[in-house]
């Protein structure tokens, strides 16, 4: 009688090591490939008197896709709420500290800027990340 067991496991480590954020887990640039790859890593070491079910690869690749989708959308959104936030302290008094570069500066918004990644408020002649503004009012 034959032995149809695995006959090789293949692992392919990153080429990358992953790096922990302040936001978490980086997350990979492309996940789909990631979880392709996993996918046809399954598929052919699979036995031939157990092959894998098509109902649990659909399954599967359903659920990659759907928790891709809410990364993006989470992404999406929360580029969108930095956005409105910025634009609502257009003529607003607010106060910009950060200890990380000892920053610290109050006044009107007199400009944002969008280009980057993180929008900027402009005080004075400076140009703030969004992301310093600790109080608004006066």
């Amino acid at each position: 009688m034959a032995d149809f067991g695995v006959q090789a496991i293949t692992w392919n480590p990153p080429k990358t090591p992953g790096r922990v954020t302040s936001k978490g887990i980086e997350e990979s640039e492309d996940p789909m490939k990631e979880f392709l790859q996993l996918l046809v890593a399954q598929i052919g070491n699979q036995t031939p008197d157990n092959p894998m079910d098509a109902t649990q690869m659909i399954t599967q690749y359903a659920q990659i896709n759907a928790a891709i989708g809410l990364t993006h959308l989470k992404q999406s959104s929360a580029a969108f709420q930095k956005t409105t936030t910025a634009s609502a302290l257009m003529g607003q008094d607010v106060v910009v500290s950060n200890a990380r570069d000892g920053l610290f500066a109050q006044g009107k918004v007199t400009a944002v800027d969008f280009a980057g990644e993180t929008p900027q408020v402009k005080i004075g002649d400076t140009y703030y990340s969004l992301d310093d503004v600790t109080h608004v009012g006066s």
